[in-house]
């Protein structure tokens, strides 16, 4: 499945309700099973982002659609990348 690395930021909405993050990461779990993904591992960090999640999606468009889900509840703004290993774009860059 498509590996996917959800970069985060709270807004000021997500942060005045912060206290509520353990709900919200329980609806995200029902939401992601329900697209047929998959948290594999989040961090809270410290610097540019406030949490780092990566996931497995279905295709790009499961992966859209999540991200579309969490955006419209406004507690926060995140960037989605799509995550290839290393060793499939080596396999890749062979053939150039």
């Amino acid at each position: 499945m498509p590996l996917y690395i959800r970069l985060v930021k709270f807004t000021e909405k997500g942060i005045t309700s912060i206290h509520d993050i353990g709900k919200r990461r329980d609806e995200a779990k029902k939401r992601f099973d329900a697209e047929g993904a998959k948290v594999l591992v989040s961090y809270v960090t410290l610097g540019s982002y406030d949490l780092v999640t990566i996931f497995e999606a279905p295709d790009n468009a499961a992966a859209i659609k999540l991200g579309a889900w969490i955006a419209s509840n406004g507690n926060v703004c995140s960037e989605t990348l799509a995550a290839i290993p290393a060793e499939e774009f080596e396999r890749m860059a062979e053939s150039l």
